[in-house]
């Protein structure tokens, strides 16, 4: 229901600041009105947005609509012009859009934009950008997680952005932002809902596909990997590059934990690879626990998890999944991250149980980081129907661990399949 009035709010008030709390849906809200507006006739429509998240907006927008997309990355005219021409949604990055040469009597009919707080500054490059599409349409949305009616000028920014009289009493009152009368004066623009807002219209499990594009030095990496049948290097796509600052796992890992830790979120990261984890450990740093694994003894685990339990929001527990993913409760964590897919559902479903349990107060936030175009995809597909399978066992325990020792069994073939496939799909190319 609150997803439903957020769409009916962005279309009636047409230029709007989204700031939901992460994990409330804002993508699919914008999505909704995206299509909404194609119902009434409307026919162009551009989401700006992070460069490490534009493959999700492609998925997503083609997951949950009829829309059709076109990607529109760099100094890419041929992608903007068939846009122009066919419609419906372009979506594209910040670093991209300073180079659009768009005509000036071209007009379209909704603009999102993903993490706004990006463009708050108004003298950066991607901002004098970004007013200059803000001039091309009538429906603008805004969408930030991040917590802004405090920051009272960068807030002032964007709403003048929006709403210029709406910025203008803003002014009047800036200096008592935390009065009722600031936030009253946000209404017209500004729409936020935290998770005890609506707590009871929650699933209590939020689980969401990160998708990554990886670049020109993660994919010959990845490519020497499937070649050599590695089946080992082939699952460490994209953590396998010397500098952890070149992985866009590693940086997308980066933005959930910052986003986590402003929510107030503890996070569990998991992988399969101990040097992965090291890698999560070089990146992260102080934030980041001793690393649970097999070669740590069962009394120095619980310790670990004490400390992790009494540590700060936007602390990070890192562990092997078959080593963090029995036996250990830690419901201080309410945000999960696996480095990779895993073998069969049932390890992911062990490891996510170690925080989605009795005595969670929050929803649980499970976030799988993906590399788009490798054997990442194929592995999500056949874990998506092995859980399917293994659902229609769930109310029967004994069913279900035969099903588990099946899966276990059947791994070998089915793995030896999926490197031959991946060998002959790029050797093709």
């Amino acid at each position: 229901n609150y997803q439903t009035f957020g769409a009916k709010y962005i279309v009636h008030q047409k230029k709007t600041l989204l700031g939901d709390e992460m994990g409330l849906g804002k993508t699919i809200q914008a999505i909704a009105t995206m299509a909404s507006l194609k119902a009434q006739g409307k026919n162009h429509f551009m989401v700006v947005c992070p460069a490490s998240v534009l493959i999700n907006w492609v998925r997503e927008i083609e997951k949950f609509s009829t829309l059709s997309v076109t990607k529109v990355h760099g100094a890419d005219e041929e992608s903007l012009r068939a846009w122009r021409g066919n419609g419906d949604v372009a979506v594209t990055t910040y670093e991209s859009i300073s180079r659009f040469d768009l005509p000036e009597k071209f007009t379209f009919d909704m603009l999102v934009v993903d993490e706004a707080h990006y463009v708050k500054n108004p003298k950066a490059q991607r901002t004098v950008a970004m007013m200059k599409l803000l001039n091309k349409t009538e429906n603008v949305l805004y969408m930030s997680g991040t917590p802004l009616v405090n920051r009272v000028d960068e807030m002032c920014f964007l709403v003048n952005c929006l709403q210029p009289e709406t910025a203008k009493q803003l002014e009047s009152v800036k200096n008592i932002s935390t009065a009722q009368q600031f936030r009253q004066e946000l209404a017209p623009v500004y729409l936020r809902r935290v998770r005890e807002d609506v707590l009871k219209e929650l699933p209590d499990l939020i689980e969401k596909e990160q998708w990554c594009n990886l670049n020109s030095t993660e994919k010959s990496i990845y490519r020497d990997a499937v070649l050599s049948g590695n089946l080992m290097a082939i699952r460490q796509v994209s953590w396998q590059v010397d500098d952890i600052k070149d992985s866009t796992k590693a940086m997308r890992l980066c933005e959930i934990c910052e986003d986590a830790k402003e929510q107030g979120r503890k996070i569990i990261v998991f992988s399969f690879f101990r040097k992965t984890l090291d890698k999560v450990r070089q990146l992260l740093g102080d934030r980041c626990s001793e690393t649970i694994s097999g070669d740590i003894s069962p009394a120095r685990r619980q310790e670990i998890v004490d400390e992790f339990n009494a540590a700060p929001a936007g602390a990070v527990l890192v562990s092997q999944v078959q080593a963090g993913g029995t036996g250990l409760n830690i419901q201080s964590a309410s945000v999960v991250v696996f480095c990779e897919p895993q073998l069969t559902p049932a390890i992911e479903n062990q490891a996510i149980s170690r925080a989605y349990r009795m005595g969670q107060t929050s929803d649980v936030l499970v976030h799988r980081l993906l590399a788009d175009d490798t054997i990442d995809e194929r592995m999500l597909e056949i874990l998506s129907t092995k859980q399917r399978e293994f659902d229609s066992f769930a109310d029967e325990s004994v069913i279900g661990d035969s099903q588990l020792d099946a899966e276990q069994a059947e791994e070998g073939s089915w793995i030896t399949k999926m490197v031959k496939e991946e060998q002959e799909r790029l050797a093709k190319q």
